[in-house]
């Protein structure tokens, strides 16, 4: 998996070559692998991911065939819900690369119809970005939040967080609040101003906006 990743990353040739002889499919038949149990499981995936990434990223065609096969469904559904944080980064990283590229991928509208899944996508990241203690994953939840929000107003639109105190909040305002736990927690431990404490700051911002901005124009159209 390490060696067809490497092959395969920025290397359109290799790409076109793996697709013709179904290499899709087959790499995307091992997914269930991943759901393993044991220490095994998430090397393996890591691995697996890994592969995934590098086939899919800067290849349209490869995109919307690997969409219509359901890897972004997975990812969504079970990579972001890993026990492992560095697939669930991974994840993270497929995701907000793919919608960055290829933001009218037939999956996103799926996700639109789909508001259970639109609300536990909601709250597996906000949970990333309020409390993880990883240092990277914050970021990633946030980027990837930005995609999604800038690929399709409609989504989290109608996403209600429900706390465990009993409080329920709006998904901007939650996506808000926990924003600035994590810049908080940055600045405690690497200091106000610090450059990856601004760019959480930065990415926070642009996606509220973008939020912002689709709730807006929904206003407008009722």
């Amino acid at each position: 998996l390490l060696v067809l990743g490497v092959a395969t990353q920025n290397n359109p040739p290799v790409q076109a070559d793996v697709l013709s002889l179904g290499g899709l499919e087959r790499i995307l038949a091992l997914l269930p692998k991943c759901s393993q149990s044991g220490e095994e499981g998430p090397a393996y995936c890591g691995k697996l991911l890994f592969a995934i990434s590098a086939l899919v990223r800067n290849d349209v065609e490869i995109q919307e065939s690997a969409s219509d096969k359901g890897l972004f469904q997975w990812l969504v559904r079970e990579g972001l819900m890993s026990k492992s944080v560095g697939n669930v980064k991974k994840a993270m990283g497929i995701l907000e690369t793919v919608i960055g590229q290829n933001p009218n991928l037939p999956f996103i509208g799926a996700l639109v119809d789909d508001q259970q899944l639109q609300d536990g996508l909601a709250s597996s990241l906000l949970d990333y970005v309020r409390d993880s203690s990883d240092v990277d994953a914050p970021e990633k939840a946030l980027r990837l939040f930005g995609r999604l929000l800038e690929s399709n107003g409609l989504l989290f639109t109608s996403t209600i967080i429900h706390h465990e105190d009993g409080r329920q909040t709006k998904f901007l305002d939650a996506l808000e609040q926990a924003a600035f736990v994590a810049v908080k927690r940055c600045e405690v431990g690497a200091g106000p101003g610090d450059e990856l404490c601004e760019n959480l700051k930065a990415l926070a911002t642009e996606a509220l906006d973008a939020g912002k901005v689709a709730q807006h124009l929904q206003s407008q159209e009722l």
